[in-house]
């Protein structure tokens, strides 16, 4: 529990501070650059050649984080899965199996979502995804797309295409365009266009 810097001076008894529920102010989008480096870091360890048990605990921390397309890119995860489903070991080859389906449906979800923001609204590809990104850290704020969170993400996807399907004066797709508005952004990675690599085929 994180309590007040006043009680460490002596200003005050100790008083709780509540952290904010995950939402827009709390999402797994703020920790991106954490869980780039987390995988980073198992992408090392499965290249010193652990034997079995340790392989089998690196793959049950990577179902642990947030997978998204800047992640694979920047870490080359899926290359070291590839190399571990040569192994022939029918448990690390269903695991490795599972997690690379998770991340390439995910992935292939928020891509249609991009490409229809960007087809709705005549945005750029850039535009495109930072709205995406909003949305998902909005919907799906520990970064799981599964259940609620996953029907949640879909329903208002549907209605922001509807608002930006709206022509005219003021309305969000000329806004957008204008850079009247622009979508939150998380973090500064100049991402480039992203395209599905061959890793996930």
């Amino acid at each position: 529990i994180v309590t007040q810097y006043d009680t460490a001076f002596g200003f005050g008894p100790a008083v709780p501070m509540a952290l904010p529920l995950p939402g827009p102010s709390l999402h797994s989008g703020l920790f991106r650059q954490r869980a780039i480096a987390e995988v980073q870091q198992c992408v090392q360890q499965l290249r010193q050649g652990l034997d079995r048990p340790r392989v089998l605990e690196v793959l049950d921390r990577l179902a642990d984080f947030v997978i998204d397309s800047v992640v694979l890119q920047q870490t080359g995860i899926v290359q070291e899965l590839k190399k571990l489903s040569s192994w022939g070991d029918t448990e690390i080859s269903s695991v490795v199996k599972d997690l690379r389906s998770q991340w390439k449906e995910d992935f292939l979800l928020r891509d249609q979502v991009v490409k229809g923001f960007c087809e709705r609204g005549g945005l750029d590809r850039k535009q495109g995804r930072d709205m995406e990104e909003g949305l998902f850290n909005s919907c799906c704020p520990l970064g799981f797309m599964d259940g609620e969170e996953k029907k949640n993400y879909t329903r208002h996807y549907k209605r922001l295409c509807t608002l930006l399907g709206a022509a005219g004066p003021g309305s969000l797709a000329k806004r957008l365009k204008s850079r009247e508005l622009v979508p939150s952004q998380d973090d500064d990675d100049d991402e480039e266009e992203e395209e599905e690599d061959d890793d996930d085929d």
